[in-house]
């Protein structure tokens, strides 16, 4: 069997949570593994549609809806669980009966509790709840599930827990419409350097959305124009890692990267109506890196 490790951090919950009808174990197992079927387990990302490459934030949920204290394995251990991506698609091999089959090979693709794993106790109706946000730890300097960003090849998709297997949440990748990009230097203190910003618009599904590149290079001359489909791929590979910050009802006007200071500066855009808006950002000095 092929799988994968999706390469994403919120609490909504748009996404569509489906589940297998069971979890079953192939050898024996202590009761704490076991409980993971006495359960609530439940995954969701933040969005129901993802532009290619874009950040992705991912809730794991765990409840105890049983009326004692269940211990079970942490479900938060970088080795007792992670996350396979399943694509629908005829080109894979494998597919199950809704059509969808796993991606790439990766390390978590058959990890599963084991009883040499840190056992927690999770009291009678209890919940408790994870977010991964970019390369965050889960547990101390571990984490069951990396920091990602959605697949580059649009198309509908499934994340699976392993921890729980009837655990999955889906979503989709759609290619987007460009409709403006701005590039603007930061003013940093003397002796660190030269840093830029950039943010851009697209249209996803009749929606547009204010979108903030995590890269900090000039690329304002590596951006290409048009909307033809190695284009819009060139453009993102350039801007990626990014994250929408709004969305807006109707055409965008005069975006552009505030001049600030102090490690502060704001993506600046005019909406339909004719209000400017900023949305501040407090940027990390080098030094502190």
């Amino acid at each position: 069997m092929q799988t994968a490790t999706l390469v994403i951090s919120a609490l909504a919950f748009h996404a569509t949570v489906s589940a297998s009808p069971q979890v079953s174990f192939s050898e024996p197992v202590s009761a704490a593994v076991a409980n993971i079927t006495k359960l609530k387990t439940k995954i969701s990302v933040d969005y129901d549609s993802y532009m290619p490459r874009e950040a992705i934030r991912i809730t794991v949920s765990i409840h105890n809806p049983t009326s004692i204290p269940l211990e079970i394995p942490n479900p938060f251990w970088q080795s007792s669980a992670g996350f396979d991506l399943m694509m629908r698609t005829e080109a894979l091999p494998f597919p199950n009966e809704d059509g969808y089959a796993h991606m790439l090979p990766h390390p978590r693709s058959s990890v599963a509790p084991r009883d040499t794993e840190p056992n927690i106790v999770i009291q009678p109706g209890a919940l408790i709840e994870r977010t991964v946000t970019g390369s965050e730890a889960i547990a101390g300097s571990s984490s069951a599930m990396p920091g990602a960003v959605a697949p580059s090849k649009p198309g509908e998709y499934r994340l699976l827990y392993s921890y729980d297997t009837r655990s999955l949440a889906s979503f989709k990748v759609v290619e987007p419409r460009f409709e403006l990009i701005s590039t603007g230097k930061l003013r940093l203190s003397a002796g660190e350097g030269e840093r830029w910003m950039s943010a851009f618009v697209v249209s996803i599904e009749g929606r547009r959305y204010i979108m903030k590149s995590h890269r900090f290079t000039d690329l304002s001359s590596r951006i290409r124009l048009g909307n033809d489909t190695k284009v819009v791929q060139h453009n993102l590979a350039l801007l990626t890692p990014y994250e929408r910050i709004a969305v807006v009802d109707g055409p965008v006007a005069d975006l552009a990267i505030v001049d600030g200071s102090n490690y502060r500066t704001a993506i600046r855009w005019r909406e339909p109506s004719g209000r400017i808006v900023e949305h501040a950002i407090l940027i990390d000095s080098p030094k502190q890196r």
